[in-house]
């Protein structure tokens, strides 16, 4: 990508008559630019424009931290305009009856303000004026059921992450905090070595390995923190689940404004996790290891 974008080397530097934006989307490496053409002073007031998913490589990369541009989720609000627009035609948002747009906000708000799967997920409903179809998405959503296209177009793109991640420890560790929703770092912290993710001869060696892993995970776009609170994007969480699930029994339902426990159909004699953490009614449950 580098070559294609840049140039070959520092021995046949670009030469550019006027100031241009050179983009670089998706890095997930350093990239030497001398190597690729850029000189350090950089090319007659042209600007580079990366974006990653990883906030280290760009620092690798020299980029001033007052250039680094955090990009947030969508608001609730935005979110769900951005559902009925791309549901509408030329422009113009869909309109629903009261019944259908009540749960077009529960399915923009399990989007939790990704617009590729706000996107993805509009297409699906695109066309449909059925209650009982809008019920069945959610539900579908709830069950972590996503879907050819959710499976394809959002989880795998998400999966790179994981992916990428490398080391199995951080890896176990980010599947263990799809577990909670809004926990501080040191409860976090205790939530791992409970689990066995991580451990250490003393409490400084514990804590100072927690805070590394949670600085790593933060670092790869992971995990959020906001006011103390440690928080794991819905679509980030759902594609964890589902990697659990190939390993092992769970349900998970965080932050999902359940008003009541899961069907008792789902709580099989194997299953191995158990997290209700942070709904309306359920609020007194937490997570549960089975061993």
């Amino acid at each position: 990508m580098a070559d294609a974008l840049f140039g070959d080397s520092m021995e046949h530097p670009i030469s550019i008559s006027e100031p241009i934006n050179l983009p670089g989307d998706d890095v997930w490496k350093f990239i030497d630019l001398e190597k690729v053409g850029i000189p350090p002073w950089g090319i007659n007031g042209s600007k580079l424009i990366l974006t990653s998913r990883l906030k280290h490589v760009l620092q690798q990369m020299d980029c001033p931290t007052s250039n680094i541009i955090t990009m947030h989720p969508l608001c609730h609000s935005e979110g769900l305009e951005l559902f009925l627009l791309r549901l509408g035609e030329d422009k113009t948002p869909a309109t629903f009856p009261p019944n259908i747009l009540k749960i077009a906000e529960s399915i923009a708000w399990e989007c939790d303000g990704l617009p590729l799967a706000i996107s993805v997920m509009a297409r699906t409903m695109k066309g449909i004026h059925n209650i009982q179809q809008w019920r069945h998405a959610l539900n579908k959503l709830g069950r972590l059921e996503m879907g050819t296209e959710m499976e394809e177009e959002v989880f795998k793109i998400l999966k790179l992450s994981y992916d990428n991640l490398m080391d199995r420890c951080l890896q176990n560790c980010l599947l263990h905090c799809a577990s909670y929703s809004d926990i501080t770092r040191d409860n976090m912290i205790m939530k791992l070595v409970t689990s066995g993710a991580i451990n250490g001869r003393s409490l400084r060696e514990i804590y100072d390995d927690g805070h590394s892993i949670l600085n790593q995970l933060q670092d790869h776009s992971l995990l959020s923190e906001n006011k103390r609170y440690l928080r794991m994007q819905n679509s980030m969480r759902n594609m964890a689940c589902h990697i659990l699930k190939e390993s092992q029994r769970c349900i998970v339902r965080c932050d999902q404004r359940l008003r009541e426990t899961p069907h008792l159909q789902e709580w099989t004699a194997d299953l191995d996790l158990v997290s209700l953490n942070k709904n309306l009614r359920v609020h007194h449950h937490s997570s549960l290891f089975i061993i």
